[in-house]
């Protein structure tokens, strides 16, 4: 029995590694690192911060959020974020650029992996001025998608 349960453990933990998205492994590589701030939300805390979405551009994606994590990489020394750049730059390879835009921060890089042909279930967001790295994980409608910073 006790071999039953040590090999469920491990069977979930590696599942749990298996399932990050090379962003998320990225994220993940670099939230440790003396002067990075970081923080990610999932589960049941995406309850309580959806509604904060809402107060920003990617209103119309709030709801379809399930996980979001942010890596600000601005007070780490310039090697490593050198390093994160280069790793971040090599894991999107298998995403869709989108393009450049403008916000109060800075210009930002915006990026979409496709689940489907009409479904995207992450959306990537880098701010290259301030090393500030953000992504929503969910199934986004490119409908959806087309509403952000859209006024009604």
């Amino acid at each position: 029995m006790k071999r039953i349960l040590i090999s469920f453990a491990l069977t979930l933990f590696a599942a749990q590694l298996w399932s990050q998205t090379p962003v998320q492994v990225v994220v993940n590589q670099y939230k440790d690192v003396k002067g990075a701030k970081e923080f990610e939300v999932s589960g049941r805390m995406m309850n309580i911060a959806r509604p904060f979405l809402k107060l920003y551009t990617i209103a119309p994606l709030a709801p379809s959020v399930n996980e979001m994590a942010m890596i600000n990489m601005e007070k780490v020394r310039r090697e490593v974020r050198d390093d994160f750049e280069n790793h971040l730059k090599e894991n999107l390879k298998n995403y869709i650029y989108v393009g450049k835009t403008d916000t109060p921060e800075g210009e930002v890089d915006a990026y979409l992996h496709f689940k489907s042909s009409d479904l995207v279930d992450e959306l990537v967001i880098y701010n290259p001025e301030i090393y500030a790295l953000y992504t929503l994980i969910g199934d986004f409608n490119v409908s959806e998608l087309q509403k952000i910073g859209k006024k009604d």
